[in-house]
């Protein structure tokens, strides 16, 4: 199970509310389906604008996404 809050880091790389590459970059730490240097690469291909904004919150989101492992049949 992982959290992050990707609104207060939208919000510290001037992204208002758009949340999208900082959960991105949480789910790429917490699944391990890709690499983070894939993720960014991405970003600057696709991203249309505020490009350096979404790399630093990709980042940020990997980098502060919170991993607590769940123990089976416990909530």
């Amino acid at each position: 199970v992982g959290t992050i809050d990707a609104l207060a880091i939208a919000r510290r790389r001037q992204l208002e509310s758009i949340v999208n590459t900082a959960i991105l970059g949480a789910y790429i730490r917490v699944s391990q389906i890709t690499s983070l240097n894939l993720l960014l690469k991405v970003i600057e291909e696709t991203v249309p604008s505020a490009v350096a904004q979404n790399l630093a919150a990709a980042r940020d989101g990997y980098e502060m996404a919170s991993i607590r492992e769940k123990e089976i049949g416990k909530q």
